[in-house]
């Protein structure tokens, strides 16, 4: 399981999101063990896959504070930071990405960072793209010394801050980064002109800027004056000759180098995610779709498999129907050889049979003889002029008595009981024979 540790650029705000693209970026790789295997310079193409992504994110992108935060979790803390940080904010609340630190210290107070939305969506986006698993996302700020760093000269202590650091306002740690690896300068009058960025750490919270190098004096002198003021400058970067990182505090301020693998180390072992709510599902990526590969596949594998069932009983039901109708056929065509045409043969075959009863003399159950002695079976008393109209007409008979002929309640039970069927309609009445 490796993992890929970024430093990342700063938003360049004059920039559309339209226009934004990622350069070359100084990258690390870390094997299982946490061993640095390999650290280079590249695009999101030309830089190793690995399982997880670091992102080390700018401290010009990133406002940190320190800040009340009400005790809630989850949907209800997402709905109160805006009314939380909306005062410290210059652009509006909701075009910002917010994260929240673990509670450190017993104040009630926490880190509240803020980022541009659709930056940061940008970057997460690039990433998830790439094919990366999961995406962390560190605020470079996390990721400077603690203080006092070179007296301990403990080059692999965790940048993680205990609650004393975070009561120290006056403490400083502040590293030099080139803003572009690339655009380092090769002559000594372009120096001058080079873009730096100034990451500044108060002990949990900090922010950062850039400058050029001749303001480079000024700017630390008046960050000394506020407090105690650490110097480092990031060495080690790739693509970044020494001699440029040397030049910016030769005759300014005193500063330590701070390696570049010190800082991926740091982000490594930060615990600060800026991928929160919103943008929570990102550290999924593409690994949501590798976890779930079994089970679509089982649920594919189910539903072709039912699909097969269905259909192969529909086959074998559709046969037996084929056979069956030919079975018909071929019986009504043995047994009745005049009959030319077959379209229905259990109607036609009961027709046939009905007409073969009625030329061997025998009365059928629906024929009129047979109706109307069950009718008059059924019937109450009833005088002769009851009935005023006696139809018979596809094999059921039409019964229409007078206006003022009560039948009584039982008549249709005694209907039942002769063998018939009936069916009123005011006062007339459908009789045929039960099947």
């Amino acid at each position: 399981m490796s993992t890929l540790v970024v430093q990342l650029p700063p938003r360049d705000p004059t920039l559309s999101p339209e226009e934004w693209h990622l350069h070359e970026m100084p990258f690390a790789l870390l094997n299982q063990r946490n061993e640095i295997l390999r650290v280079g310079l590249g695009e999101i193409s030309e830089m190793p896959r690995a399982t997880t992504a670091i992102l080390i994110v700018a401290a010009r992108d990133t406002l940190m504070l320190r800040l009340n935060v009400p005790p809630v979790k989850g949907a209800r803390l997402l709905q109160a930071l805006p009314n939380v940080i909306e005062d410290a904010l210059i652009q509006d609340v909701h075009t910002c990405h917010l994260a929240v630190d673990r509670p450190n210290g017993g104040d009630g107070r926490r880190t509240v960072a803020a980022l541009d939305r659709t930056w940061f969506g940008f970057l997460l986006n690039a990433f998830t793209n790439a094919g990366y698993e999961k995406i962390k996302a560190v605020p470079i700020v996390r990721c400077l010394p603690p203080p006092n760093l070179a007296r301990t000269q403990s080059t692999d202590a965790s940048s993680d801050l205990t609650a004393s650091q975070v009561q120290e306002p006056a403490q400083h740690a502040v590293a030099l980064l080139y803003r572009e690896p690339s655009t380092a300068a090769t002559t000594p009058d372009a120096k001058t002109k080079v873009s730096l960025e100034l990451v500044i750490a108060h002990g949990a919270t900090g922010e950062g800027m850039a400058l050029r190098l001749d303001s480079l004096a000024a700017t630390l002198q008046a960050l000394s004056a506020a407090g105690t003021l650490e110097l480092y400058r990031l060495s080690d970067v790739p693509a970044v000759h020494p001699s440029h990182i040397d030049s910016l505090t030769e005759a300014s301020f005193p500063a330590e180098n701070y390696a570049f693998e010190q800082l991926v180390r740091a982000a490594f072992r930060s615990d600060f995610d800026l991928c929160q709510f919103e943008f929570s599902s990102q550290t999924l990526g593409r690994g949501s779709i590798k976890r779930w590969r079994l089970s679509t596949a089982l649920a594919v594998i189910t539903l072709l498999t039912t699909l097969a069932a269905i259909n192969l009983e529909w086959f074998i039901a559709a046969r037996q129907h084929t056979a069956l109708a030919a079975q018909q056929r071929a019986l009504l065509a043995d047994t009745f050889p005049d009959v030319r045409v077959i379209l229905d043969p259990p109607a036609q075959m009961t027709q046939q049979l009905r007409a073969l009863r009625v030329r061997a003399g025998e009365v059928g159950a629906d024929d009129f003889l047979s109706l109307s002695s069950n009718l008059a079976r059924a019937l109450p008393p009833i005088a002769p002029e009851a009935i005023v109209q006696l139809g018979y007409k596809e094999r059921d008979l039409q019964v229409t008595f007078s206006p003022d002929t009560h039948v009584d309640g039982s008549f249709i039970e005694r209907l039942r009981s002769n063998g018939l069927t009936a069916h009123a309609d005011g006062n007339t009445w459908l009789i045929g024979s039960r099947p």
